[in-house]
């Protein structure tokens, strides 16, 4: 008999945690948090060799790129971000007209550092008006976009010219992410961010249909947050 009594008692325990876990996910949301993330996947290069026009696409050009990162929360919807990227870069001689066609054409390591503005976009107006302190669960799924400026230094080894060199020059940056949220602290994202490069020699071939090369990183990552001492108007 007394197990029975307890069942109720614990059913209401649990009821309360359960919205007592929503009031504070809801509100931390709304803070100016802090993360600390981790993206892993894969980067692509378009240049003088490969992937500048549909004629010269090299499929196999994808290499591996690791991302680290902090960021903030500012206001309502924008955050700041500080991230640094390492990847390698590669593509096969693309060109119809060139003795080397389909030969490995170069090999780059490349590291880059920028400043990124992130904006979250508009969830439904139901989720947009709900209180951080509602019992009811707001939305954990949140497309944002990235742009901003930044810096690289690249390791250029160019295999059909035996030449190998250091290049430094500047990005602009922008893409597209989501970010889903797994727990108060616990963050999961997919990302992809284009460059476009001051450079048009990162492959160490400056011929080329485009005036610079570009490059591409496709990621997954897993982001620590800190909740923020101060809820976003």
């Amino acid at each position: 008999m007394k197990s029975l009594l307890l069942v109720p008692i614990l059913l209401c325990l649990n009821i309360g945690a359960f919205a007592q876990s929503h009031r504070s996910l809801n509100l931390i949301e709304k803070t100016n948090y802090f993360l600390i993330g981790g993206n892993l996947g894969l980067a692509y290069h378009s240049g003088g060799y490969a992937n500048q026009s549909l004629g010269k696409i090299d499929i196999t050009a994808a290499r591996p790129a690791l991302t680290g990162y902090l960021q903030t929360k500012i206001s309502k919807r924008w955050h700041i971000r500080a991230q640094g990227s390492l990847m390698m870069l590669t593509a096969k001689d693309k060109r119809s007209d060139s003795e080397t066609t389909g030969q490995k054409a170069f090999r780059t390591y490349l590291f880059d550092v920028a400043p990124l503005f992130v904006y979250d976009l508009g969830v439904n107006k139901k989720n947009r008006k709900r209180s951080p302190y509602s019992r009811r669960k707001g939305s954990l799924f949140t497309w944002y976009l990235v742009g901003g400026t930044g810096l690289f230094v690249a390791n250029v080894k160019n295999n059909l010219g035996g030449i190998s060199s250091n290049k430094i020059g500047g990005t602009l940056n922008g893409g597209i992410g989501f970010r889903y949220t797994i727990s108060e602290n616990w963050i999961l994202n997919a990302e992809t961010l284009g460059r476009m490069s001051t450079s048009n020699d990162i492959d160490g071939y400056r011929s080329q249909a485009l005036p610079v090369d570009l490059y591409i990183t496709g990621q997954l990552g897993v982001a620590y947050r800190i909740p923020g001492m101060r809820i976003m108007r």
